[in-house]
């Protein structure tokens, strides 16, 4: 499974200016509402933050994959905020989290939900990746790149 496919340039927010965990999981909602992805911004957050106190989705590397489970989607619905600056996360590295990609999975399709996280990770293992993410100049350029690496991958 690729990402790629599941995302456009209106899933891609650069910049966006967040001072803590909780401000990033409420960006992450936001988006993931105007998107279409969740009906109600601050249930989703709330459930966001469930998720992550059971333990972080700091992945390392300045990443974090920030996600919970939604009634009523039919589909996963996928964004990536650069942040403005890090914010720690608690991640497995220690290190501060400037790049994160939210997830929002149908409720009843958790075999999806694992499958939509392997191939987000897959793609955080690039070493090119979080460079691309840091560096690019809009949504264009990031969405183009992430595309190119996925061609990249090997995929079953």
């Amino acid at each position: 499974m690729k990402i790629s496919p599941l995302i456009s340039q209106s899933h891609l927010e650069l910049d966006v200016p967040c001072h803590d965990k909780p401000a990033v999981m409420q960006a992450c909602a936001r988006l993931l509402a105007q998107l279409g992805f969740v009906s109600d911004e601050a249930v989703f957050c709330s459930k966001m933050l469930e998720r992550e106190a059971l333990m972080s989705t700091g992945v390392g590397f300045g990443i974090g994959i920030p996600h919970a489970m939604e009634d009523g989607l039919t589909r996963p619905g996928i964004v990536l905020l650069r942040l403005d600056r890090p914010v720690d996360f608690a991640a497995i590295d220690g290190q501060p989290v400037d790049i994160v990609l939210g997830l929002a999975v149908p409720e009843n399709m958790r075999s999806l939900h694992l499958q939509v996280l392997a191939a987000i990770s897959r793609l955080c293992r690039v070493e090119a990746f979080a460079p691309a993410v840091r560096s690019a100049k809009n949504r264009a350029e990031l969405l183009a790149a992430i595309d190119h690496m996925e061609q990249g991958l090997a995929f079953h």
